[in-house]
């Protein structure tokens, strides 16, 4: 499982056994095998890489247990190329590399107030 940098996920340990449908009424997770203190919910958030378990106890006594690896998704870093100068009615091309998979992330121009840039595209002129 991959979560993006600087953002969480929930992992759901279920409510009850999917075999016998009895209910869940003890959770223990632990991170990289070691017990997370206070984790005894259905739920646990994670926002960070690691090997996170739980073992379950049913109503009914019997237990099991789940794992599952989690890794974080760098941010990508991107480089921006322009030309040193431009003139008013000048013509110049900005170009945005990233270095991962450009087919993962979509590049939005953002002007110096942080709102989207009207960025022409093709024969397109904004002035």
């Amino acid at each position: 499982m991959e979560i993006c940098k600087n953002s969480y996920s929930v992992l759901d340990a279920g409510a009850a056994d999917p075999l016998n449908n009895e209910e869940y009424i003890k959770y223990k997770w632990y991170e990289n095998n070691q017990l997370i203190a206070d984790s005894v919910s259905q739920f646990l958030v994670i926002n960070k890489p690691g090997t996170y378990s739980v073992d379950v106890l049913s109503l009914g006594g019997c237990t099991g247990s789940s794992e599952i690896n989690v890794s974080i998704i760098p941010f990508p870093v991107v480089s921006i190329t322009h030309p040193l100068t431009a003139c008013t009615g000048g013509v110049f091309k900005l170009t945005a590399n990233i270095d991962a998979n450009p087919g993962d992330y979509t590049v939005k121009w953002l002007n110096t107030q942080g709102l989207q840039a009207r960025i022409p595209t093709g024969n397109q002129r904004y002035y």
